[in-house]
C-alpha cells in the first residue's frame, strides 16, 4: 500500500490518497479548494493511472470536505462518513459563507461508515474506528497490516484536536485517544488531518494532553 499526502486550502488540511499495485485508490478528506489544488490532485491520479474507488471523510468540518464535489464530479464518487456527521455536513454552506471559502455540496451521499467497518479497494483494506471528541462522528482509518492510521483531527504531534467546535467534547476526545487509538501498536504511524505524521508510541511518551 502507498500513501500520498497533499496539503490543501488556507487551513492546511492533509488530503490522503491510499493506493496499491492494482491501481485502485481511496481519497480521504479532499481539501482542494481552488483550481490549482484540484489540478494537483487530478494530475497525480492520472499520471499514476489510479482508479478512484471511494471517497472517505474522517469528519465533515468544511476544510476536510471542501473538495468532495470536485471528486464527486470528476470520479463519480459519493462521500462516505459516519452518520453522526450529517448535521455538521448540512451546516457547511453556512460555514463556507462565514469564512469565505468556495463550496458546493454533492447532490447525493454514499453509505454511512460505522465503527469496525472494513473499507476495501484493490487488494487492500482499512478498518473504520469511531473516535468521537473533535466531532460526534469523527472516524479514523486503520491498517493493521501496514501499521498506520489516518486519524483526522483527533490527535496531532504533541497535541490533540479542538473540542470547542459544534459536536466537540474534551472528555470524549481524551477517551477516544486513550481507550481506542492507544490500543494500537506503538509503532503505528499516525497520519493526522493537519501537520506532520507522528506515532502511537511517541504520543504516549510525549503528548502532555494525554499524561
Amino acid at each position: 500500500m502507498y500513501i500520498k499526502r497533499f496539503i490543501f486550502n488556507t487551513l492546511q488540511v492533509n488530503t490522503y490518497i491510499l493506493y496499491d499495485d492494482t491501481h485502485q485508490c481511496v481519497i480521504i478528506d479532499p481539501g482542494c479548494s481552488n483550481k490549482d489544488e484540484q489540478t494537483k490532485l487530478h494530475d497525480f491520479i492520472k499520471v499514476n493511472k489510479l482508479i478512484p474507488a471511494k471517497l472517505l471523510n474522517t469528519h465533515c468540518h468544511l476544510d476536510h470536505i471542501i473538495g468532495n464535489y470536485f471528486v464527486y464530479k470528476n470520479f463519480n464518487l459519493k462521500p462516505q462518513f459516519h452518520k453522526f456527521e450529517i448535521m455538521t455536513y448540512n451546516m457547511s454552506n453556512q460555514k463556507a459563507f462565514e469564512i469565505n471559502l468556495p463550496y458546493k455540496e454533492c447532490s447525493s451521499l454514499g453509505i454511512h461508515l460505522n465503527d469496525n467497518d472494513i473499507v476495501t479497494y484493490g487488494n487492500s483494506s482499512v478498518k473504520v474506528i469511531h473516535n468521537p471528541g473533535h466531532s460526534k462522528g469523527s472516524i479514523s482509518f486503520y491498517s493493521e497490516k501496514y501499521k498506520f492510521v489516518i486519524s483526522g483531527d483527533l490527535i496531532f504531534k504533541n497535541s490533540i484536536g479542538r473540542t470547542d467546535l459544534p459536536g466537540g467534547n474534551y472528555k470524549d476526545i481524551i477517551n477516544s485517544i486513550k481507550n481506542s487509538l492507544f490500543k494500537l501498536d506503538d509503532i503505528t504511524v499516525i497520519y493526522p488531518g493537519h501537520n506532520d505524521y507522528t506515532s502511537i508510541g511517541y504520543e504516549k511518551a510525549n503528548n502532555i494532553f494525554l499524561m
